[in-house]
């Protein structure tokens, strides 16, 4: 997508507005001119020469009244200005959420938080800066037009040769702009590095803290930090200072050139002392025009830069246009109501999933041709040895990564995008190593949902945490920390947990629930989950108590399923199986129970 279509696309999100916009801009820069003329007449009057029959009070009065006008317009400019950015600024971010929260659930992040992070602060607000600067163009742009009509009206000879410096110095400016965009790219990789490296650094201090590498990390920061000074000092070198002093340097050579060929019209009277003063004001407001439009170029370059690097964070599956595509964005008044999840297809009778296929493209692991059937009310347990693919699975069966082969049926009927299917109220999913946000408990649980007193405890009851949440400071309004880091490993678990149970679908995925709890929570914990029977549960687990209650038992081996069945006709047929259960004996202080008898129960 080039940067005028992306423009384009933002102008007509909000067109009222940014014709609005447009006008005051023209308004504004209008408004520059008025001075020069009045100014004008006032050295015909004092001179003289007196072509307007307004007195020195009259002049004065109305130079005063422009001046008054000239800011009132400059004030509603700004703000319809700053309206359209934040709109445009507002509807990029938030497709670029949408993309990363929702179409990226089958790939990994195309770079790390802290590069993505800096892509959506700074390379947005580069794009809504051209915006701005565009429509400041437009009105800069008319603006010398008129005043070009004006001096070509009163002397066209001296108006061709006062301009020429400015031509000359309009290409010269032009041609560094492309040194202007190769500087901006390195500055803004530059900037990228530095912002992932930080990210790096806060998510692994414990690992810095215990290799010692304090120093090592601070060197290699200040470099990174060093490299970002250099590459920024020249991309502002160039835009600031080079091109500003070009634009400076002209006017005042056009100045120069304008007493030069005056001085002999005046002589003759064919160019009067004011003519000579609106000349001058009027070639300043030219040269500042000049250098505006060489800034502009060279920001239009930058920007194109950004808007690569943004379409750049995006799913490879999505449309270049999805960065700017219109879309609703709330500014005004308050929040919408958030809908609630509506329900994609019927209740679920029967999960089938046949030939499901995923292998890892760096390395030689995955699932192949895996074949399942769950029918409503079951529970099913996914175990294994560690890397045979029981999150590989679930990760596939949910679209969180791309199948290679297989189909999913949801009652029969063919699942094209599991990733849009797999989610509340139809299914819910706690991963093995789930994430809390820095905020309270009550808000980690409800992510949005609407607070139901009944329902919140009776989620939290039914993950085993109504203890944990009466010992919290603040209880369900305490906050949790980073990542839920003043909560413990089994208690982020059960939170996670409870926030799955909350959501009431159809089919609760979990895995390796129970890994950091005690024996006897894990033993609460599945109880109060089996109860409910009237749900259908995928588990992945090793745990000989999810074993017990399992209807059926996948058993994975090198990413293929080696046996199935339930616990006492696998533990009779599968080495495999054997090995699973006396491993998670050996892993657990209490006695081996009697499979038979406990299927009989």
């Amino acid at each position: 997508m080039t940067m005028r279509k992306a423009l384009w696309q933002l102008i007509t999100f909000a067109p009222g507005l940014y014709a609005l916009n447009m006008l005051l801009q023209l308004f504004r820069n209008l408004f520059l001119l008025v001075p020069g003329l009045i100014i004008a007449a006032i050295f015909n009057e004092l001179s003289g020469n007196r072509p307007v029959g307004w007195d020195l009070w009259t002049l004065g009065a109305l130079l005063v009244a422009v001046a008054v006008s000239r800011v009132t317009v400059k004030l509603c400019n700004n703000a319809v200005d700053a309206t359209c950015v934040g709109y445009a600024g507002t509807l990029i971010r938030r497709n670029l959420l949408q993309q990363w929260l929702t179409k990226l659930g089958m790939q990994e992040l195309p770079y790390s938080s802290g590069e993505l992070i800096s892509r959506f602060v700074t390379d947005a607000t580069a794009l809504t800066d051209i915006l701005k600067t565009t429509n400041i163009l437009f009105g800069s742009t008319f603006q010398a037009l008129v005043a070009v009509t004006i001096l070509f009206s009163i002397n066209p000879l001296i108006t061709l040769v006062a301009f020429i410096p400015l031509v000359g110095s309009s290409l010269l400016m032009n041609g560094v702009s492309a040194r202007i965009q190769t500087y901006h790219r390195a500055s803004r990789k530059a900037a990228g590095e530095v912002s992932s490296f930080l990210g790096e650094i806060f998510n692994t201090t414990q690992a810095i803290q215990f290799a010692n590498a304090q120093e090592r990390v601070v060197a290699h920061l200040r470099g990174l930090n060093e490299t970002r000074r250099q590459t920024r000092l020249k991309s502002l070198f160039f835009t600031d200072i080079v091109l500003q002093s070009i634009a400076q340097s002209t006017a005042s050579i056009g100045t120069g050139v304008i007493l030069l060929v005056a001085a002999q019209a005046m002589k003759t009277g064919s160019f009067s002392v004011g003519s000579l003063a609106l000349f001058v004001s009027y070639l300043d407001e030219f040269a500042i025009f000049t250098g505006f439009l060489s800034q502009y170029l060279a920001l239009y370059k930058q920007a194109g830069v950004s808007l690569q690097r943004l379409l750049a964070a995006l799913s490879t599956s999505a449309a270049q246009t999805t960065l700017v595509t219109h879309a609703p964005v709330h500014l005004k008044g308050s929040y919408p109501a958030l809908p609630q999840p509506q329900r994609l297809v019927p209740a679920l009778e029967q999960l089938e999933v046949r030939g499901l296929t995923y292998r890892y493209a760096q390395a030689d692991k995955g699932i192949e041709n895996i074949n399942l059937l769950l029918r409503r009310g079951t529970c099913t347990v996914i175990t294994g040895r560690i890397g045979v693919g029981k999150t590989t699975l679930l990760r596939t069966l949910l679209g969180l990564l791309p199948r290679q082969a297989g189909e999913i049926f949801w009652n029969g009927e063919a699942i094209k995008q599991p990733e849009q299917i797999f989610v509340p109220p139809q299914s819910a999913y706690t991963p093995q190593v789930p994430r809390l946000s820095s905020e309270t408990l009550r808000q980690n649980l409800l992510l949005g949902y609407p607070d139901e007193p009944d329902k919140l405890a009776a989620a939290i009851q039914a993950a085993v945490m109504e203890q944990d949440v009466q010992s919290l400071a603040n209880g369900l309004d305490t906050q949790v920390g980073p990542k839920g880091s003043k909560l413990s490993g089994g208690q982020t678990l059960r939170a996670a947990a409870a926030r799955t149970l909350l959501r009431s679908p159809d089919l609760l995925i979990f895995d390796d629930l129970s890994s950091a709890l005690d024996v006897e929570t894990e033993q609460q914990l599945w109880e109060r989950l089996f109860a409910r029977r009237e749900r259908t549960y995928l588990i992945v687990s090793h745990r000989r108590f999810a074993f017990q209650h399992a209807d059926q038992i996948i058993v994975l081996k090198d990413g293929q399923i080696a046996a199935q069945g339930r616990l006492e006709d696998l533990l009779a047929t599968s080495a495999e199986m054997r090995h699973l259960w006396h491993g998670s004996l050996q892993d657990s202080p209490v006695s081996e129970p009697n499979p038979e008898q406990d299927s009989k129960q």
